[in-house]
């Protein structure tokens, strides 16, 4: 299972449900939740790739997509 959720997608479903109140502490809360994939980073790594015309093996690459453009902690 991905973690990968949108958090204007999980406000508008929070808003719509009568049993949650969606307080400005908690849009303030999910709104500071880390980036699951940082998508730019991702295109920016393999881009620079490209641009160095540096062949980047199929695993490499799916290597970087896989680890979304952020880093471990």
């Amino acid at each position: 299972m991905s973690d990968l959720i949108s958090r204007k997608a999980l406000l508008d479903r929070l808003r719509g449900n009568v049993l949650v109140d969606v307080t400005p502490e908690l849009e303030e809360a999910i709104e500071d939740q880390p980036t699951a994939f940082d998508v730019e980073k991702v295109v920016s790594e393999l881009q620079e790739a490209k641009e160095l015309d540096v062949y980047v093996p199929l695993e490499d690459a799916l290597e970087i997509i896989r680890k979304g453009g952020i880093e471990e902690e």
